[in-house]
C-alpha cells in the first residue's frame, strides 16, 4: 500500500527500501536487535564494502591494464599526494599526534607501500580522499604558538578560570591534534559563558593571520575569483573561527581551487570525478 500510494517513482523506490530495511532487522536475532549501534555499525562496512566494488567496477579498464589513476600517474603528483598527507593528517610529525585513527593510520601505510612496491596507486588515492573528507583541515595560523594542541599550550589566565570539570575527557582525547583540539576547546567555551573574556582567539579568522603559502593563495587566487555575493558572505564571517576558514575552503572547493598545505593537491572537481562514491552522488 505505501509503494502504491506514493507519488513519484523515486518516493516509490524509498518505500520498498524502508521496508526491505525493516525486514531485514526483524530477520535479526533478538539479541542482535537490542543493540542498534552494532546494527548500524555493520550496515555502514556492508556500505563501505559496496561502494569500493563500485570503485573497481568503475576502474576496471585501468585496474586491468596496471594503469595509475590521477594524480599518481605522474611522478610529482605521487610526491605531492604524499607530502600532503604526511603534513595535514601529522603523520610522523612528533610532539603532535596523528589525526588518524590506528586503523585508518595502518590502512594509510599499508596502502603507501603497495603503490610505492607493486604501482598499484588507486586504493592509496581512494583512501587518502576519504581521509581528506572524514578530516578535514583548516588553513594554520601565521603564528605557530597560536596552534594550540594541550591546555598548558593555553595562556595562564584562561587555564586558572577552567571550572574544576574541565578540561573534560572529551578535550582530553584531542590533546596534540590540530585543528580539533581547538574545535573541541570552542565547545566547551561555549557552555561557560564566564570563560569567554579570558579565552584566546581559536583560530586564524582572516586571510591576514594565515601562515603562508595559504596566505597568498587565498589573496591572488581565491578572492579575486568569488562571486559579489559570495565576497559578501564571506566578509560577513570573517573574525568568526572556524567558520570563516570553513566556509572560505568550500568556496575555493566550488571554483575548482585547491588552497595549498588545506586541501588535497590539484583539482578538487578531478578529485571528485575520479574517487567520488555512489553514497556522495546520492
Amino acid at each position: 500500500r505505501g509503494v502504491l500510494a506514493a507519488a513519484t517513482p523515486s518516493l516509490r523506490l524509498g518505500v520498498v527500501r524502508d521496508v526491505r530495511a525493516r525486514q531485514w532487522r526483524d530477520a535479526l536475532p533478538a539479541a542482535v536487535r537490542a543493540k542498534p549501534e552494532s546494527i548500524q555499525q555493520w550496515r555502514d562496512e556492508e556500505a563501505a564494502r559496496r561502494e569500493r566494488l563500485s570503485f573497481v567496477r568503475r576502474h576496471a579498464e585501468a585496474f586491468a591494464a596496471n594503469r595509475s589513476p590521477w594524480p599518481f600517474d605522474t611522478e610529482q603528483g605521487r610526491r605531492d599526494v604524499t607530502e600532503f598527507a604526511k603534513a595535514v593528517f601529522k603523520i610522523g610529525d612528533e610532539p603532535r599526534k596523528p589525526r588518524l585513527t590506528p586503523e585508518e593510520l595502518n590502512e594509510f601505510r599499508r596502502t603507501l607501500e603497495l603503490g610505492n612496491k607493486e604501482g598499484v596507486w588507486a586504493w592509496h588515492g581512494l583512501l587518502v580522499y576519504e581521509l581528506a573528507r572524514e578530516h578535514p583541515y583548516l588553513p594554520e595560523p601565521a603564528d605557530p604558538k597560536l596552534m594550540y594542541t594541550d591546555v598548558t599550550d593555553l595562556p595562564q589566565a584562561f587555564v586558572t578560570a577552567f571550572p574544576k570539570k574541565l578540561p573534560s575527557a572529551r578535550l582530553r582525547l584531542q590533546t596534540g591534534k590540530w585543528p580539533e583540539f581547538q574545535l573541541e576547546l570552542q565547545r566547551e567555551v561555549a557552555l561557560f559563558p564566564k570563560l569567554a573574556p579570558t579565552a584566546p582567539p581559536f583560530g586564524p579568522a582572516k586571510v591576514s593571520e594565515f601562515r603562508e603559502p595559504a596566505r597568498a593563495f587565498v589573496t591572488d587566487r581565491v578572492l579575486p575569483a568569488l562571486t559579489k555575493d559570495e565576497a559578501r558572505e564571506l566578509a560577513r564571517l570573517e573574525g568568526k573561527w572556524p567558520d570563516y576558514p570553513q566556509r572560505l575552503v568550500q568556496l575555493a572547493q566550488k571554483h575548482d581551487l585547491s588552497i595549498p598545505g588545506v586541501m588535497l593537491p590539484g583539482s578538487p572537481k578531478k578529485w571528485e570525478a575520479t574517487y567520488r562514491t555512489a553514497r556522495e552522488v546520492r
